[in-house]
């Protein structure tokens, strides 16, 4: 195994892109293109990844990628690249046990009111989405950001990246939500646990098809 994406809204998601990295010729998602190159298995993997990075669902969803062997990249192709809000990290997943309270976004504060809609935190499992910068007061309802950062977007489901209101600063969504469910500094960490219930906010104010938020991986070997 080579390279592992991680990050997906489910299993069934997963699988999806899987089964499309796969069967490049056979998915609906990507447009007919040249048939893999004999001899350059892993150069037509990252072409036929870096198209399904950039096509709906997956376009959007807060994925990343992990070079588990670093000394077999390929040189660097423009066309290979992924998003920029893809990251990228390398080297095996760190041999660390996650602790339980680490899956646990911080507890709201008494009195504070989301910025955006004015309304309170319900405890725990309604504790304030809080910007990644330093010193910013941000404090707001998940969906309300979402819907703040999709005002350009008004069709879409998921945000990829917006200006905090606060702090005025781009922030990739799936930074914030890696955060706000402390695995900051652990981007490969799986974000699903706990986003269920304002995902699901979401998705009842939303027409048409909708993907839902897990982690498992699809790999290129």
């Amino acid at each position: 195994m080579v390279l592992i994406v991680h990050g997906f809204p489910s299993n069934v998601a997963a699988l999806r892109f899987e089964w499309a990295w796969q069967h490049p010729g056979a998915s609906r998602r990507l447009p007919p293109g040249p048939a893999r190159r004999p001899g350059a298995p892993l150069a037509a993997a990252l072409g036929v990844l870096a198209q399904l990075l950039r096509v709906p669902p997956w376009d959007r969803l807060p994925l990343a990628l992990r070079w588990l062997r670093p000394g077999r990249l390929p040189a660097p192709l423009p066309d290979l690249a992924p998003p920029p809000h893809v990251p990228i990290t390398y080297g095996p997943f760190p041999d660390q046990p996650r602790l339980a309270h680490q899956a646990l976004p911080p507890p709201a504060v008494p009195g504070v009111t989301c910025q955006l809609c004015e309304g309170h935190f319900q405890g725990e499992v309604d504790a304030p989405l809080r910007c990644i910068q330093s010193g910013c007061p941000l404090a707001a309802h998940p969906p309300c950001l979402a819907r703040y950062f999709l005002q350009d977007e008004p069709h879409q489901f998921l945000p990829v990246e917006g200006r905090c209101p606060c702090c005025k600063t781009v922030v990739l969504w799936g930074d914030l939500i890696r955060s706000h469910l402390g695995y900051r500094d652990n981007p490969e960490d799986d974000l699903c646990s706990s986003q269920g219930h304002w995902t699901e906010e979401l998705q009842a104010e939303k027409a048409g098809p909708q993907v839902e938020w897990v982690e498992p991986a699809a790999k290129a070997s």
